[in-house]
């Protein structure tokens, strides 16, 4: 008996090795073995399940995290794992469309994982896919983001985007701010909050943020030029010159990395990644 365990013990490290650098088929193969022999292994059936979660069979990575979880309530790392799973099977039902299943998932997953935050915000993302029918879910879902991390930025644009278009541009503008505050890089909440300046009537505030829009990425100020938004701004010295660095751009630059006014008033996700 004491032999076996020994024996055990030395596959499970070398599972573990074989894991931590990603030789999956043999970590796999080892938990696999040792389970033969006891099918209560803790240690196999985490690395079982790291694998299955990793080779995206996240089905079976389910039941592997479920026998960990249901055998030892106090297992925090099956925990966690078992939430990182429903986390991903809500993203593949939310990219079917399937919303109930995406909400259902992510209720599971709040329960198990310590980043409630991105839980919350995929719910919000989910519910805003059906657009006006589940607004205020989606909204809700958000400001819960924001409630467990005040610096998540993309709950702060997806929230802040969400009262724009909703006219409720003083709560909009605390969103974009807090996103500026943090995320200087990032052009689309430095331009909605020259827009929303100028629908307050504050012409040199509204100024200041489109020009750092356009410094950050310079075919915004075609964007700029196109948009009825800034009606307003037509015949303003400053504004005209901000948007004559178009002119400089050649027409495949113009053609990058540009949106229109629809765009960016639709509710689009943007990678902050990639301004």
């Amino acid at each position: 008996m004491l032999f076996n365990r020994v024996r055990r013990s030395r596959a499970l490290t070398q599972a573990e090795e074989a894991l931590s650098k990603g030789q999956l088929v043999e970590a796999r193969q080892i938990a696999e073995d040792v389970l033969a022999e006891d099918p209560d292994t803790g240690r196999a059936l985490h690395v079982l399940g790291q694998v299955l979660l990793d080779q995206g069979d996240l089905d079976a990575a389910r039941d592997v995290f479920e026998r960990c979880t249901n055998a030892d309530q106090g297992d925090e790392q099956a925990r966690e794992q078992l939430g990182q799973v429903h986390i991903r099977l809500a993203v593949e039902a939310r990219e079917l469309g399937e919303l109930d299943a995406a909400i259902t998932h992510s209720q599971n997953a709040l329960d198990l994982v310590q980043d409630c935050a991105h839980v919350y915000y995929n719910m919000g993302c989910a519910y805003a896919d059906f657009h006006e029918q589940h607004a205020a879910e989606a909204v809700e879902m958000w400001r819960r983001a924001i409630e467990e991390r005040p610096d998540y930025v993309e709950a702060h644009f997806d929230l802040g985007t969400a009262l724009f278009h909703s006219d409720r541009f003083d709560e909009a503008q605390e969103h974009f701010q807090a996103i500026v505050e943090r995320r200087e890089d990032w052009p689309a909440p430095l331009y909605l909050l020259g827009v929303i300046h100028v629908k307050k009537g504050n012409t040199e505030r509204a100024l200041e943020c489109l020009k750092s829009a356009i410094l950050v990425n310079t075919s915004w100020a075609r964007t700029a030029s196109e948009d009825d938004h800034l009606s307003p701004l037509r015949g303003n010295e400053v504004f005209e010159e901000l948007i004559q660095v178009q002119s400089l751009l050649s027409a495949e630059d113009l053609s990058r990395n540009v949106l229109t006014p629809e765009e960016i008033f639709a509710d689009v996700d943007e990678d902050p990644e990639d301004p």
